[in-house]
Parts: structure tokens; C-alpha cells; sequence
């Protein structure tokens, strides 16, 4: 079986063309408005899902707890009065509807959704942020999408069915740095945020009233997750409190050394804490843990929960952790891949396995001038075995003003959609402030 890449024929995208999509296991890449490529994508029942844009700067001038956002729909008289700049947060949609349209009919809203793809990022320079965007995370049960929007420490939740931004920003005097985001799973609309004061728990109400916050105080929080009921939270920091949201009181594991990211099992009954010391599992019926004291870049959970997948600290292998034997292998590395005078490789710098299990994505550490780090590469997964499945390849950054970026927006984090019945959709955000949405067709368990 062919181990690489380059042995499947799999060539990363040149520079100029960006990705759709996977369809018949193959990822589509178009590089103009009239690319072929679209057809190919149509006619295997491909579905495109609007881009959205972040500027970096939302023009607001003082703290507040709450901020009104404007809507994507309002009249001209309205509008003179909101502020300019967040007219830039309305969605591009390539097919306007509140459900999104398979394209195999739509031959022509597909070659007009090419042309937005193709579109490079229009800003000043002194206007462009190396990161727009801290981090996302999608609801577990719903189309919501929860964005923090770091130069001015908000939170933006987009709903993709509806195609439009909740109306009110999430924004507190002591809610700052902020870090990761968790939405609680069967406990309506209600969202956690680490931060530098502890975690901020949000309570989001209908559009008529306004969200409130509370915050748990912990000190400076690096990572959040609740568990699959709801019940517990999971918060990160100079050590790992466990909360009961419902009842608001935690207690605090001492051991775990300072924790930079975490996460629980898909069932619940484990939970992984990464530190500078290394990777700790934990037992949640007595939090008894066992320890691995490597240098650990990043890990993700199997979606059956018994095993990790991880990477080191420079390093280009993956390696599967088997938690209940304690074994670990190397099930994979990546070897530079080159395209003419694209190359795609290095030092892994994350990873993110989708719900089903069966799609595993790798970004790359930038900082290597002879790698283009905007890339990322899919590996189809098959048990614990990894197949080269593809790369994917986002926007460019175009030409800013008098200079010009020769390299494009790199991913700045990376998250699966809870549910997609076709497959999986990946969630992108890149260092120019664009979120794009990656379908992948496949068939799963549950549409077999």
C-alpha cells in the first residue's frame, strides 16, 4: 500500500487555486471561475457553504458588557446608524438560502460561487493581523458557530442555517485573552470561555433579550471543555479544576502540572491534560491518570474513545496511543510533498479528527521559508491505519497596497462541525480573518 503522498499521486494545489471540497474521494481545487474542476465538484453531489470575513478591526471604542451587532437584513434608514465597519461581518453567501443547495442543478450559482473563492483579501496593510481569529467551536446540536474575535476579545456566534450573525457580541470588561471555547451539550445556549480571569460562562437568551455572563474564578484559563452531558467543565490553567456549571462549584486537581490544552473522550469517560511534562489521561470516576513525559505538539481522541492520536514537538510522525494498553506506535509521517515549486511539509503543528472518525486533518508550523504552511494535508482513516487522502488549500492574501504578501494566510485553528449527514464539514480560520467551510462527502456508518 502506498505510504506517501507522492506514491498515491496525490500533488499538493499550486499556489492561486483554492479548495472546494471532497467528493468520490477526491479534494477539488479550482484555480478561475471557469476551472472544469467545478463540474467535477457538481456533478458528485458537491455542496458549497458561504465564506465568512472578519475584519480586525469592528470599530468599537469602549468596554461594554454586551454590544449590539448589525443584522444582515436591515432597512437603509437603519443602517445609517450602526456602526460602519461591521457591515464587513456579513456573510458572502455563494447560494442565498437558508439551507444550503447541492450544486448538481446549480451549474451557474456554482461558477459565481468560483468567482468569491478566487477573490483575494482586500485590506491596507497597516490593517492586516497575523491573527483575526483566537479560536471556534461549533454547538453540538445546532448551526452555531461560536468565533472569538481576538484584537478586541469578543465573541461573534454565526448561525449557518440561517445564514446571519447572532445579534448581539459577546464582550465583558473581564473577559480578556481570550483562549478556547466550549458550548455546554443538552444545556440550550449557554457557552464557556477560558480567559486570562478564570472562565466566562455565557447564557445566551432569544435576540430580544440580552446574554449574560458569569464568571467563574480560576485564575488564567488555557483551556475549556465540558463533558458529553453537560455537567461538567473542564478548565485548564496553572492546574485543572473540574466545575459543576449547574451548581457552580469545582474542585481542583494539583497534579496535573500547568495545562495547555485539553479534552474529554467522545464518552465521556476519560480526559486528556497536555503540559510542558507531557500528556496525562485521566480516569473521570476518581481522576487517577497515567502519564507519558514526551514533548507533545498536539493530540486528538479516536471517536470509539480508546485511543489518541498525537504529535511531538517538531516532529513529523503521528503516533496512536492504545489508552486502556498503553501502547503507542507510529501510524504514520508525513514526507515532504512538492508540486513544481510547491512544497508542502515540516514539523506538524496540529491535528483534528472529524466526529465520524474517519478524516484526519495536519496543519504545519510556519517559520520554514521553503515550505508554503497554508497548506494542510488529509489522511482518510481506516481503523488506526492512515491512507494519503489529499491536500486542502485556502485564500491568498492578494495584493496589499504597495507591498505584496508572497505567502498566503496560514490556518490559525481548525475545528470539525458536531453534525454533517454527508460526511463531515471542516471548519477553517486563516490568519487574514476568512472562515471556510470544507465539505466532505463520504459515506459513514449511519448513511450506509
Amino acid at each position: 500500500m502506498a505510504t506517501t503522498f507522492k506514491e498515491r499521486g496525490l500533488m499538493p494545489p499550486k499556489d492561486g487555486a483554492v479548495t472546494l471540497g471532497e467528493v468520490d474521494l477526491n479534494y477539488i481545487h479550482i484555480s478561475s471561475a471557469d476551472d472544469p474542476a467545478i463540474l467535477k465538484y457538481a456533478s458528485g453531489g458537491g455542496v458549497i457553504f458561504p465564506h465568512i470575513m472578519l475584519p480586525e478591526t469592528l470599530g468599537l471604542k469602549n468596554k461594554m458588557p454586551s454590544l449590539p451587532l448589525t443584522k444582515t437584513f436591515q432597512s437603509a434608514k437603519q443602517q445609517q446608524t450602526a456602526l460602519p465597519v461591521l457591515n464587513w461581518l456579513d456573510p458572502v453567501g455563494f447560494i442565498k438560502s437558508k439551507v444550503m443547495e447541492t450544486l448538481g442543478p446549480y451549474i451557474d450559482p456554482a461558477v459565481s460561487a468560483a468567482k468569491k473563492w478566487l477573490e483575494p483579501v482586500k485590506a491596507e496593510d497597516d490593517k492586516i493581523s497575523e491573527k483575526v481569529i483566537g479560536c471556534m467551536a461549533w454547538h453540538p446540536h445546532k448551526s452555531l458557530l461560536a468565533i472569538v474575535h481576538k484584537p478586541t476579545d469578543s465573541i461573534l456566534v454565526y448561525d449557518m442555517a440561517a445564514d446571519n450573525w447572532y445579534p448581539n457580541m459577546l464582550r465583558h470588561e473581564k473577559m480578556t485573552d481570550i483562549t478556547s471555547l466550549s458550548w455546554q451539550p443538552n444545556g440550550g445556549l449557554t457557552l464557556a470561555a477560558g480567559c486570562s480571569g478564570g472562565v466566562a460562562l455565557w447564557r445566551i437568551i432569544p435576540p430580544q433579550r440580552a446574554p449574560w455572563m458569569t464568571l467563574l474564578g480560576c485564575g488564567k484559563i488555557s483551556a475549556v471543555e465540558f463533558d458529553p452531558t453537560g455537567q461538567w467543565l473542564l478548565a485548564g490553567g496553572e492546574t485543572l479544576h473540574v466545575w459543576d456549571v449547574a451548581l457552580e462549584t469545582k474542585f481542583t486537581i494539583r497534579r496535573s502540572g500547568k495545562v495547555s490544552s485539553l479534552a474529554w473522550s467522545p464518552n465521556g469517560e476519560c480526559a486528556y491534560t497536555r503540559s510542558e511534562h507531557g500528556l496525562r489521561v485521566w480516569d473521570a470516576k476518581d481522576w487517577s491518570c497515567q502519564v507519558w513525559k514526551e514533548r507533545i505538539r498536539c493530540a486528538c481522541w479516536t471517536s470509539d474513545s480508546q485511543g489518541l492520536f498525537f504529535t511531538t514537538e517538531g516532529g513529523r510522525d503521528i503516533y496512536m496511543l492504545m489508552v486502556h494498553s498503553r501502547v503507542v506506535s507510529i501510524v504514520g509521517t508525513f514526507t515532504n510533498c512538492r508540486n513544481d515549486d510547491v512544497l508542502v511539509g515540516g514539523a506538524i503543528d496540529s491535528i483534528a479528527l472529524d466526529p465520524t472518525g474517519n478524516r484526519l486533518i495536519l496543519s504545519f508550523v510556519s517559520g520554514d521559508e521553503a515550505t508554503d504552511p497554508s497548506l494542510l494535508a488529509v489522511y482518510f482513516v481506516h481503523g488506526w491505519e492512515l491512507m494519503p487522502g489529499g491536500f486542502i488549500r485556502g485564500p491568498s492574501w492578494g495584493k496589499v497596497g504597495p507591498k505584496v504578501r508572497f505567502t498566503n494566510p496560514t490556518p490559525t485553528c481548525m475545528t470539525f462541525a458536531s453534525q454533517y449527514l454527508q460526511g463531515s464539514l471542516l471548519t477553517i480560520a486563516w490568519a487574514n480573518g476568512k472562515v471556510s467551510f470544507i465539505p466532505m462527502h463520504f459515506a459513514t456508518e449511519s448513511t450506509q
